[in-house]
């Protein structure tokens, strides 16, 4: 694919909140593209129950921070890439707002709506704090099971509560068990979104649309958000 857009890659900086079985995939996809720069959060070390799903990391990685091991293996793929790591959790006491303010874009590959209520926070804090002309994209996904959502959020207005609810934060995290296929999916979703945004496609932040996926029957529903 040739897109004009694609000339802006190398200097943009990405940051991935999460390298779990979203984030891991993601990362993957965005090393592959171009020679990004890459800011990871993520503050676990590798089990041996997150191989099921978490593509970028094998047995050798166990006990090993997630963003070392996966800084690791994405510049085998690509080692043009720049990366930052830290291995840290994405709380209200968190540096993340600060440090995330260079930033151009954002994913949402955490795991908990406790979490994503402080990255939206920080996300908000970082906009606000460094005069960003325009609003910043945040590229949320989210599994549970075989099902799964992702959508582009455009925080404060058109955040977190816009699309789950003004106690979103207070959801339950989920006890099933996350499905290899449909994490890919997620995160291929979340991936496809960048790049609708990147080459100018609905980038309106009033273009609120949330794309749930059914991994099991292997579709997706657009649900428009009023």
């Amino acid at each position: 694919m040739s897109f004009r857009q694609w000339d802006c890659l190398s200097s943009m900086r990405v940051v991935v909140a999460g390298a779990g079985g979203l984030g891991a995939h993601v990362l993957d996809m965005l090393a592959r593209l171009a020679p990004l720069q890459i800011e990871i959060w993520d503050p676990s070390v590798l089990d041996a129950p997150d191989l099921n799903r978490q593509m970028l990391y094998t047995e050798a990685d166990l006990g090993v921070f997630k963003v070392e091991a996966a800084r690791k293996r994405l510049q085998d793929i690509n080692p043009s890439l720049t990366i930052e790591c830290r291995a840290e959790a994405v709380d209200s006491a968190s540096r993340l707002g600060d440090l995330i303010g260079g930033m151009d874009v954002c994913f949402d590959c955490l795991d908990s709506f406790a979490a994503r209520a402080a990255l939206e926070r920080a996300f908000i804090h970082s906009t606000q704090h460094f005069n960003k002309k325009t609003v910043l994209p945040l590229f949320h996904g989210g599994v549970s099971g075989y099902f799964g959502q992702a959508a582009m959020l455009h925080p404060p207005d058109f955040g977190y509560a816009r699309f789950f609810g003004p106690n979103f934060s207070e959801i339950p995290d989920s006890p099933k068990a996350v499905m290899p296929f449909s994490v890919a999916m997620v995160a291929a979703t979340q991936v496809s979104l960048f790049i609708k945004w990147l080459v100018g496609a609905d980038v309106s932040p009033r273009n609120a649309r949330l794309v749930v996926i059914n991994g099991m029957d292997n579709v997706a529903e657009v649900l428009e958000i009023i």
